[in-house]
């Protein structure tokens, strides 16, 4: 997977190395979840994330949210893909900071986390209470998309 990611780099996308998105997606990617991600499954993956529909990334993004995959978000999985979201955003904006210059990788790693933290659990609760519409402590697809 690294290799395929450096390779995906070296024609132009973003460096996922160390993303914290990036084994979720491996994990949507390997469709038939024999832990390989073979050219059928790479390409179509490529295809749905450059070339879907609109419908088609929400259900991508929906499924790569829903950990356990009972077709539904709680406020936990909310805040998870938040605090990733967040933690990737968080790392760019460190290394690019001057006074980071001074910290270990592990340091930089660990403020991002807090910060992060912080960030997805008020931002995933404001979120969840507005799509959460029939209140029942969950988001489905239906309220996901609208």
């Amino acid at each position: 997977w690294k290799r395929v990611l450096g390779t995906l780099q070296a024609a132009g996308l973003k460096n996922l190395d160390g993303d914290p998105f990036a084994d979720d997606l491996y994990d949507l990617v390997d469709t038939n979840k024999d832990g390989f991600v073979d050219e059928e499954e790479l390409l179509s993956g490529l295809s749905l994330t450059c070339k879907g529909s609109a419908k088609e990334k929400m259900d991508l993004m929906f499924r790569l949210w829903d950990k356990d995959g009972n077709g539904r978000l709680d406020h936990d999985e909310l805040k998870g893909c938040f605090k990733k979201c967040y933690k990737s955003a968080c790392l760019v904006l460190l290394r690019r900071n001057p006074k980071a210059k001074t910290l270990a990788e592990e340091e930089i790693h660990s403020l991002a986390d807090d910060l992060a933290e912080g960030l997805a659990t008020q931002v995933s609760t404001q979120i969840f209470e507005q799509m959460d519409k029939d209140g029942n402590g969950y988001i489905d697809r239906d309220e996901f998309s609208a």
